[in-house]
């Protein structure tokens, strides 16, 4: 994978995780509940392993 785009996909969804953070913090009047947490983990550990996934794919 072109090392370009490989910045531009983590850049984004490190920006996307960070902004579903507050919207989600926002949307709670200051607190998130154990689901949003645990929906966040889930989400993250997902966009590692794809971000793995691609870097490890052969175009």
């Amino acid at each position: 994978m072109n090392k370009d785009r490989f910045k531009v996909i983590v850049g984004a969804s490190f920006f996307g995780i960070c902004f579903a953070t507050y919207l989600l913090y926002n949307r709670r009047g200051g607190y998130l509940a154990t689901n949003d947490y645990l929906s966040l983990v889930v989400v993250t550990v997902f966009v590692v392993f794809f971000l793995v996934y691609l870097k490890n794919k052969k175009f």
